[in-house]
């Protein structure tokens, strides 16, 4: 089973790192106390940025985009923990991810798990007979399941950010995310200008990151700052251990 697993890994890093073009969410603007972080030379406002962002006991990551040819969707809820749960869609299939400790529990529908096996060399309809829609769950040492999740590590998805907002970055306008207002850092390279979208009131939290032109433009969404993460095993009798799959 070890194609599936490299197969899901890849699919979830390349969520993690392509800025995608996003999904849409609600919010509800909620008046805080200003931070002034605008004021700050932009190199400033980057530092203080990734560390607030860096320090959440917890966030959501949202977006849809393409990446290597494909349509790819994450909504992924994830904490300090290293618990975390959510969806990723890829050309017309979605699949789940539940990590709670170090086990990793996968779902997806038919599309998914054929998307995966097809590009994988491996028997679509076999695989999909055995799961017959219960879990894959992938145990610590499993490979793959390091790759997974780190995807659910907030230093790990803050580490991708910083790319955006290091080196050569100027303080642009003034804007607003969901309802809260934000300064951007404006970074130009390889033919993309990205927009990193940073909170002026309360905690200066990444809220947006926008790319447009070069390879991957896109648009990733962040919310649910310090939200309880709801991540749930599945009960015993909806679970295949991967080793079933050997």
């Amino acid at each position: 089973m070890a194609p599936q697993h490299r197969r899901l890994s890849r699919v979830a890093a390349a969520a993690c790192t392509t800025v995608l073009v996003m999904a849409g969410l609600t919010a509800v603007s909620t008046q805080q106390d200003p931070n002034n972080v605008e004021d700050l030379p932009p190199e400033e406002i980057a530092e203080k940025a990734i560390d607030a962002t860096k320090g959440a006991d917890s966030l959501r990551i949202e977006g849809s985009g393409r990446s290597d040819q494909e349509e790819i969707r994450i909504d992924f809820a994830v904490d300090k923990e290293g618990d975390c749960a959510g969806t990723v869609g890829i050309n017309g299939g979605t699949g789940r991810l539940v990590i709670i400790g170090d086990i990793t529990y996968v779902n997806g529908d038919d599309a998914f798990w054929t998307k995966i096996a097809e590009e994988e060399g491996v028997d679509a309809q076999e695989l999909i007979n055995l799961l017959d829609g219960r879990w894959l769950k992938v145990p610590p040492g499993t490979e793959g399941a390091g790759d997974m999740a780190e995807f659910c590590d907030i230093n790990a998805l803050v580490q991708e950010l910083e790319t955006y907002v290091r080196d050569g970055v100027s303080k642009g306008r003034e804007a607003e995310v969901d309802g809260k207002p934000a300064i951007t850092l404006t970074k130009e390279e390889d033919g993309a200008t990205t927009d990193t979208y940073v909170a002026t009131e309360d905690k200066p939290y990444i809220l947006r990151v926008v790319t447009q032109g070069g390879d991957g433009p896109g648009d990733l969404t962040l919310t649910d700052y310090d939200q309880p993460v709801s991540a749930t095993a599945p009960s015993s009798e909806d679970v295949v251990d991967v080793g079933q799959l050997e």
